[in-house]
């Protein structure tokens, strides 16, 4: 509504009660505006920082779990060799023991049959050991630990010297090239592995006597430990 004064001069319009509660009302309505950008930021800061937090503890526990899987897997492995090893010394035995018994046996009442049954087994309980052996030395080459490489084929040319087995020559061929390496990665070795490995050296066959040598020459020139 516009009013006049005396001389018709315009005056200013007075505000009426529902323009100003209507400006009043525009004002809240921008200051909820203010107020819900500032809190929808602040959610999504917060799920962001969630977010990257739960990234973080599911790559640790994948490293966590993934170095406990490794280690885990290398102790199972060594735990297997080992009862390999055990469960075959044992099997060796007993056959032995059998096929003493047999063997006497046989020559009264000509179980032949038998004997060489028996006989097939302690070759097969051999083969085991010296597989086992075999496998645990090139575990510790894996695993950067020589001297214990050199301590598992060692025992391969013990073995094959206590029974002299025809299928024991190809292991311990094998044996002397594997150990000879395995040496030349060693940077100490106990004083009394030493001498124990140089015996066992200078038993094997003269058709060894090369291997033989290089392995000594080697064994010489590392150092000793008490």
């Amino acid at each position: 509504m516009v009013f006049t004064s005396a001389e018709g001069v315009a005056l200013p319009a007075i505000p009426t009660t529902a323009a100003g509660e209507i400006a009043l009302l525009n004002a809240q309505l921008e200051s909820m505006r203010e107020y819900h950008g500032a809190l929808l930021s602040t959610v999504y800061w917060s799920l962001g920082a969630i977010g990257a937090l739960a990234l973080l503890l599911v790559g640790l526990s994948w490293f966590t779990n993934n170095r406990f899987y490794e280690h885990d897997k290398a102790a199972l492995k060594q735990e297997l060799i080992g009862l390999i090893k055990q469960q075959a010394s044992d099997l060796r035995h007993e056959a032995l023991g059998v096929v003493d018994e047999v063997a006497e046996k046989s020559a009264r009442n000509t179980m032949s049959p038998l004997v060489d049954e028996l006989r097939e087994l302690r070759r097969d309980v051999l083969g085991l050991q010296f597989k086992a052996l075999e496998a645990e030395g090139e575990k510790w080459e894996v695993e950067g630990v020589p001297t214990n490489a050199v301590r598992a084929y060692q025992e391969i040319l013990e073995l094959q010297l206590k029974t002299n087995s025809g299928m024991g020559i190809m292991y311990l061929e094998g044996a002397l090239g594997k150990l000879s390496n395995s040496l030349g990665k060693c940077d100490w070795i106990y004083t009394g592995h030493a001498v124990a490995l140089a015996n066992v050296v200078g038993n094997l066959p003269s058709k060894y006597s090369s291997e033989g040598k290089g392995i000594l020459d080697r064994l010489q020139r590392i150092k000793r430990a008490d």
